[in-house]
């Protein structure tokens, strides 16, 4: 968030180029980093057991990340007289399409996570492993997703649906399941560090 506020200052502050100062190696990983920290943070085994875990998370996030994007976006419209209508229906939503594609991430982890654990409960043998695998190919259609919406074939790019949604940037989702990935797997990440510290 920090190297996307240096961003911002350079661009519209400074009205600086911006390959200045480090910032062209930045942007090829802010977003990246962005979203695997958020699936770091957010991880948390068997989190939703039950369906009132589903709908209580999913409420939380909704106050947490679309109510105060609701606030101060149309604040943001208001001071500079724009649209807050084109807002919503633009895939960058002036600047603040991130809080809703990690919203809509939350549903979409949250919602798979919730049946992969129920089907955990009707065959014990279903291991954890598989829902990680599961998860990892939604990433991936999502991935594929994403490009497919921007393209000059896809039937949709244009459409009100893929902007509100803003599909184009569903690409990081796979990110986002990486940081979850590594929460899981956090033991086995740390030692592998400590060896190459000791390697190099």
């Amino acid at each position: 968030m920090l190297l996307v506020v240096f961003s911002h200052v350079l661009l519209f502050s400074f009205k600086s180029d911006l390959s200045f100062s480090f910032n062209s190696i930045f942007v090829t990983f802010r977003m990246p980093l962005f979203f695997s920290l958020s699936g770091f943070f957010f991880f948390k085994p068997l989190r939703f057991r039950r369906f009132h875990d589903l709908i209580s998370f999913d409420k939380k996030k909704f106050v947490v990340q679309i109510i105060p994007t609701l606030f101060f976006s149309f604040i943001y419209c208001e001071v500079f007289d724009l649209s807050f209508s084109a807002l919503w229906l633009s895939s960058s939503k002036y600047g603040y399409w991130f809080t809703i594609v990690l919203f809509i991430f939350f549903i979409i982890y949250s919602f798979l996570q919730y049946c992969l654990e129920c089907l955990s409960l009707v065959n014990s043998r279903f291991k954890a492993e598989y829902a990680f695998i599961i998860q990892g190919l939604v990433s991936c259609f999502l991935f594929l997703l994403s490009y497919y919406s921007i393209s000059s074939i896809c039937p949709w790019k244009d459409s009100s649906i893929s902007g509100i949604l803003s599909l184009e940037h569903f690409k990081y989702y796979v990110f986002f399941i990486l940081g979850t990935f590594i929460r899981w797997k956090y033991d086995f990440f740390r030692n592998c560090f400590e060896i190459i510290q000791k390697i190099c």
